[in-house]
């Protein structure tokens, strides 16, 4: 798939990621609140906060359609993780394609001067560049006539 694309396709799954966790969120609290007022207040869930928040997340893990919400958040999620790591692999490899043209190019300029091609380092097309630009002024200049 085409980076282009897959970055439109991240930004919408963002987008419906977002939505879908904003929802949580909105239902969460809704939930909290109906079990609460089923259990007869906040004080019969447990005796402090920490039971509290207990008695609410099993409640929670229990309700179906609360996991339902849940699910389709974590699915989104996952989602925009794969894609994330198809633009990853797409960038990976986009790279790899202009290290290519760049050995290449910086052979054919070789070539072209008549230069030994070196078996260079990564940043063998600034040295093969510097060394190009030099020879070809050097023999420009040696050529050269003066305008009259």
């Amino acid at each position: 798939m085409e980076l282009r694309n897959l970055r439109l396709d991240l930004a919408r799954a963002k987008s419906a990621m977002r939505i879908a966790q904003h929802t949580l969120r909105f239902e969460q609290a809704q939930y909290e609140e109906a079990i609460i007022e089923r259990a007869g207040g906040s004080k019969a869930l447990g005796a402090n906060a920490d039971d509290r928040q207990r008695a609410l997340t099993i409640a929670l893990g229990n309700d179906q359609d609360y996991q339902l919400l849940v699910k389709q958040v974590r699915e989104l999620e996952y989602r925009v993780d794969d894609i994330e790591a198809l633009i990853a692999g797409a960038v990976d490899e986009r790279r790899r394609d202009e290290a290519r043209i760049r050995d290449k190019l910086a052979d054919a300029l070789l070539w072209t001067v008549g230069a030994d091609l070196p078996s260079a380092p990564d940043d063998a097309f600034d040295d093969a560049l510097a060394q190009v630009s030099q020879e070809t002024l050097d023999a420009l200049s040696a050529t050269e006539t003066p305008c009259p």
